[in-house]
């Protein structure tokens, strides 16, 4: 599970340029179709998801 903090944070590219998530309130994603496309991960968010799954993996109790 993502944060809602980082779910918040999270942009993407496009041809358009960069976008954040719609949909997004209280930190949770309210509507799937805001992930629908061809986007990709701006390089600071892959980055700190890479760091969120990095620290989940290393922690086996969480």
């Amino acid at each position: 599970m993502v944060p809602g903090d980082v779910l918040e944070r999270l942009t993407f590219t496009s041809r358009r340029g960069e976008r954040t998530l719609r949909f997004v309130e209280d930190g949770r994603l309210t509507r799937s179709i805001g992930l629908q496309g061809v986007y990709r991960l701006a390089p600071a968010s892959a980055e700190e998801l890479r760091r969120l799954v990095a620290e989940r993996w290393a922690d086996p109790a969480v």
